[in-house]
C-alpha cells in the first residue's frame, strides 16, 4: 500500500493508544507542539486514527508495515511522552522559526534521555527564511542531528524527514539492537520505494 491521504477519523474519548508502548509497533514522536505544526505534520502523510484537542495519532503504512506517529499538543513532557519514547525510532522535532521557544522543552526531553531525533523546520508563507547554522545556534543543535526543511502541502518532503529519522535510528541499531536492524531496514526500503517520493 501507498502512503495513505490524510484523513480525519472519529475521536476518540481518551488517550487508550498510549496504554503501553507494547501496543505500538514501529512507532515514533512528533514533537514541538500545535503551534509549531506538529500535528499538521502527522495529519499529511497518514491516515489519523485519533484526534483529541490539539493532539494527533496516525499510521502511516507501506507494503512492508506500518509506522504509527503521535504528536502530542503539550510542548511540556508528560506521562504519555515517556510511554511512546519507549522503543520508539526517536522523534521528530518541529522547530517552527516563528515559535522556536515551542521546541525547546521537546529538545530538552530527548537531549536529556538519549532519544535520536531529527529536527525538521516547517516552511511557514511569508516568515523569513533562516540559514542552518543560524537555526542550529538559535536551538544549540549540533550538526550530529539531522535537519531537514518540510512543507505540509508536500508529502515528499514531510516523507524524507521520516527517512532521515529512521536512517538517524538504524546507525544506532547496527550497534546496539542488531535483531531489529532488518525489519526496520525492510520498511525504510518500502519507505524510498513507494509513492512517498513522488
Amino acid at each position: 500500500m501507498a502512503w495513505m491521504d490524510g484523513h480525519v477519523g472519529p475521536v476518540a474519548e481518551d488517550s487508550t493508544y498510549a496504554a503501553s508502548a507494547e501496543q505500538y509497533g514501529l512507532h515514533g514522536m512528533v514533537l514541538g507542539g500545535y503551534r509549531a505544526g506538529a500535528g499538521a505534520f502527522v495529519q499529511s502523510v497518514t491516515l489519523q486514527l485519533w484526534g483529541q484537542r490539539s493532539e494527533s495519532f496516525g499510521i502511516l503504512s507501506t507494503d512492508a508495515g506500518s509506522l504509527k506517529l503521535f504528536a502530542p499538543g503539550d510542548t511540556w513532557p508528560t506521562e504519555e511522552w515517556d510511554r511512546w519514547a519507549e522503543g520508539s525510532v526517536g522523534a521528530v522535532i518541529v522547530a517552527n522559526t516563528q515559535h522556536l521557544e515551542d521546541c525547546f522543552a521537546a529538545l530538552r526531553y530527548v537531549e536529556t534521555r538519549g532519544i535520536q531525533h531529527v529536527v525538521a523546520v516547517p516552511h511557514v508563507a511569508g516568515a523569513p527564511t533562516y540559514e542552518e547554522e543560524d537555526i542550529r545556534s538559535a536551538l544549540g543543535v549540533p550538526a550530529t542531528v539531522p535537519l531537514t526543511r518540510f512543507s505540509t502541502q508536500e508529502k515528499a518532503t514531510v516523507g524524507n524527514t521520516l527517512i532521515v529519522l529512521v536512517e538517524h535510528h538504524l546507525r544506532r541499531l547496527r550497534a546496539q539492537h542488531p535483531d531489529v536492524l532488518e525489519e526496520l531496514r525492510t520498511f525504510l526500503d518500502s519507505m524510498e520505494r513507494e509513492s512517498l517520493l513522488q
